[in-house]
């Protein structure tokens, strides 16, 4: 990094970081905050900055400022939950991640991220794949998905569109330096199952690994895969979770209803219910939960074992009962913080806690799915 500009990032990173001190100090209602010492204390900054220019120190290529402005937000926080960052577009950033780790995508050897004017930036090419072999280079910018601009679709909603199934077609348009050509790019595929169902020795198994509006379609493949099934495992084990609102959806179409209760820290409370369609109803059901069951995985568990009566099995969850807000700053980034904690029904919350299961059964995670998977052994013999 060019010296000559550290002190214009060390300038800009403390008015940032003063600004997002401000939203921080009304959004988050902490009530006493010293500015001069704040500002005093902001000038070892630049001391730190004097010592490691003269000792010729190797900068990083990191940007200071979202650095900066972040370690000042965590100690702000009394939560690992808040964050800055320097993009404000949580739809784009969703469809990034939802097209990269796609089964297309890694099948094909493409990464795609938003260009600067709008349209879609092929990241990354992997060398002997699919897209490298069809002519895309790392650089190219894709402009139109089978004729449609991708500026005036808008990003978010259009990427998609490159994925398919194995040896489909899409018709991309490529602008590469000052030329733009098409092509007529033919798809590889990889399938990645994230739910998945399967019946053994008369139980009905539905694995629920994500939980997304994007598989929404694999949810209903697996629920009418298992209907005439009366026993159940649900697993919701090494689930990081996901949508909260998918996540009640989904309990709401098993069981007939989903509640959350929010408690924002201003003495606000909010609740929010759905109805669904019962599919799961009157059929005897297990729930298989760990330690990496979290955040929506969790608002699920606790709305099927309540409206269900279904009894958990396996080991404590991850324990993530509080919720987070999104605030736009005056620079273009996005403060997430932490606005309240929830519970479901009438279970406490269990933040910092986790859910205990009804029935603990201790095993390493690597396990699941093998024959040694004791856990599932042990749901399927209470449906027994």
């Amino acid at each position: 990094m060019d010296r000559n500009k550290i002190t214009g990032y060390v300038a800009a990173g403390l008015g940032c970081a003063a600004v997002t001190f401000g939203i921080c100090w009304y959004t988050m209602d902490y009530s006493r905050r010293d500015i001069i010492e704040l500002g005093e204390k902001m000038s070892v900054v630049n001391e730190c900055e004097k010592v490691m220019t003269e000792a010729d120190y190797p900068f990083s290529d990191n940007s200071p400022i979202e650095s900066a402005i972040n370690g000042y937000v965590s100690g702000l926080a009394s939560d690992k939950f808040t964050y800055y960052t320097e993009s404000s577009d949580d739809a784009v950033k969703e469809m990034t991640a939802y097209v990269n780790t796609s089964g297309t995508a890694e099948a094909s050897g493409f990464q795609v991220d938003i260009a600067e004017d709008g349209n879609i930036l092929i990241k990354d090419v992997t060398e002997g794949l699919a897209a490298d072999k069809q002519g895309l280079k790392k650089g190219d910018v894709i402009t139109a998905v089978d004729g449609v601009s991708v500026s005036e679709a808008k990003y978010e909603n259009i990427a998609n569109k490159l994925l398919g199934k194995k040896d489909t077609k899409v018709n991309i348009t490529i602008r590469r330096g000052d030329e733009e050509h098409d092509i007529e790019f033919v798809r590889d595929h990889m399938y990645k199952n994230l739910i998945e169902n399967e019946k053994k020795q008369g139980i009905g198994i539905l694995r629920i690994k994500s939980i997304d509006q994007f598989i929404g379609g694999q949810f209903d493949q697996s629920v009418k895969a298992l209907e005439g099934c009366n026993k159940i495992v649900i697993d919701l084990r090494n689930n990081p979770g996901g949508d909260g609102d998918v996540s009640m959806d989904w309990a709401a179409r098993l069981c007939g209803q989903a509640q959350v209760t929010k408690y924002y820290y201003t003495g606000k409370k909010e609740e929010l219910s759905l109805e669904g369609r019962k599919d799961f109803e009157g059929k005897k059901i297990v729930i298989l939960v760990n330690e990496n069951t979290a955040s929506a995985a969790e608002i699920m568990a606790a709305n099927l074992a309540q409206n269900l009566d279904a009894k958990t099995v396996g080991t404590k969850t991850f324990g993530k009962g509080v919720f987070q807000n999104y605030a736009d700053l005056s620079n273009g980034g996005q403060l997430c913080y932490v606005a309240g904690s929830f519970t479901v029904g009438d279970w406490e919350c269990w933040q910092g806690v986790g859910i205990t299961p009804d029935v603990e059964v201790p095993m390493d995670a690597s396990l699941i799915g093998t024959n040694d998977d004791i856990q599932l052994k042990k749901a399927m013999e209470l449906l027994d």
